[in-house]
């Protein structure tokens, strides 16, 4: 079938079509290169701050790029700036500036990238990201305008007006050393980070992490270590078969996680897990809960699981240990960002097996008070009363209470 157009509306077409051919023709390239190893006297376009900074072009074809080397010193935040064009860079049509570096030294070396706007030092107008790099580890660096130290909203740079463009490191006691290998600009206007799935929070229903009409994708929410774990239907629930095996060595595991990012259980303050030993060897699993912030205790069930028997094993989120200001008391479980629970056995040469049932995340039981509260203290004798309070008043009594804050 032939169309046919007027000759007013195909003239137009053709000015609609050229206009969009101009349109993507002026649409800048993916990536503009900002640092170019191989351009002539490249390595005077990078100022250092002190002389506690050398830099030079690497000699070595197959590992081109920029040499820093850093020398210790008391400068707080040795640095190379990139020499700006006259008027900075006008980088509006770009969402992001990334680096490639690469520690050459021997010592584990810290390397930032900042992007700055003019204006005001002490309202911070530039963004940062920097990574840790070992002996021979190279990344990528990666600054988002708009964002900075793992992608988080900071100081709205202006991509138009970008005036600086810096790597830095801390305080150097001991010679180190990296390579640029680039440095380019790239993405598009008003890029955004992508969402780390670890940011993502999940508030079961009812607390209930597993169990019920609960579903399990075996392949994201299933961790297994020197075990295995399936999913398998128990009165028409859905459940988990741990298979801990004959002999291995050290610790065997298998930790059951959310589908994705963290589960949210803000509101509660233990996890209870419903197991059923469904082999032939008495043992004592063990539980605990996985978080952001660190873990719960280790709780052993009390007594060895008898073959054939189901317990319910309660996993507090506070520690019995109070927290001492050292390393590991304390309770560490962040309750809004738990990452799973693990239920682990020590090797054996017995095979076991057990079935979990249910994992629900709740309150503990409200107990009830002692007879004894607000009358006596919790020992019997002959107690004396010496003070007494009962803040009956809307103020504070200042001959019995010395206040220090407001």
């Amino acid at each position: 079938m032939i169309l046919k157009f007027p000759r007013g509306l195909m003239l137009f077409l053709v000015v609609l079509f050229m206009a969009v051919g101009a349109t993507m023709a002026e649409e800048p390239a993916k990536t503009l290169i900002l640092l170019d190893p191989a351009a002539k006297d490249v390595a005077a376009s990078l100022k250092p701050s002190s002389d506690q900074i050398s830099v030079t072009v690497s000699e070595d074809a197959a590992a081109p790029g920029i040499v820093v080397n850093l020398q210790p010193g008391s400068e707080g935040y040795p640095n190379v700036q990139l020499t700006p064009p006259e008027g900075g860079w006008n980088l509006g049509a770009y969402g992001h500036i990334e680096a490639r570096v690469i520690n050459t030294g021997d010592k584990q070396v810290m390397v930032a990238l900042r992007v700055d706007n003019a204006g005001d030092w002490k309202k911070n107008p530039w963004n940062t990201e920097q990574v840790y790099l070992k002996p021979g580890q190279n990344s990528t660096i990666k600054v988002i305008f708009g964002h900075a130290f793992g992608h988080k909203p900071a100081f709205k740079l202006n991509p138009e007006a970008i005036v600086g463009i810096q790597f830095f490191t801390g305080k150097i006691s001991a010679a180190s050393s990296f390579r640029i290998e680039s440095l380019t600009a790239g993405g598009t206007t008003g890029e955004t980070p992508a969402i780390d799935p670890k940011n993502i929070r999940i508030k079961p229903d009812n607390g209930v992490l597993l169990g019920a009409a609960t579903k399990i994708d075996a392949e994201k929410q299933l961790a297994a270590k020197e075990a295995t774990a399936t999913v398998v239907t128990k009165d028409d629930l859905t459940a988990l078969r741990v298979e801990f095996p004959a002999a291995g060595k050290g610790l065997q595991s298998v930790t059951f996680k959310p589908a994705t990012g963290r589960w949210d259980l803000r509101d509660c303050l233990e996890v209870v897990v419903k197991i059923k030993n469904d082999g032939q060897t008495a043992f004592a699993p063990k539980l605990r809960v996985e978080s952001n912030g660190g873990t719960s205790d280790t709780i052993a069930s009390p007594e060895p699981l008898k073959p054939g028997e189901e317990r319910e094993i309660v996993i507090p989120f506070a520690s019995a240990t109070i927290w001492t200001g050292e390393k590991n008391t304390g309770s560490r479980v962040t309750n809004d960002a738990v990452s799973g629970v693990t239920i682990s056995a020590d090797a054996s040469q017995e095979q076991r097996t057990l079935t979990v049932s249910s994992m629900v995340a709740r309150m503990p039981a409200t107990k009830a008070m002692p007879e004894w509260l607000g009358k006596r203290p919790p020992v019997e004798g002959q107690w004396v009363k010496t003070f007494e309070d009962d803040f009956d008043t809307d103020a504070i009594d200042t001959k019995r209470w010395n206040i220090y804050a407001e």
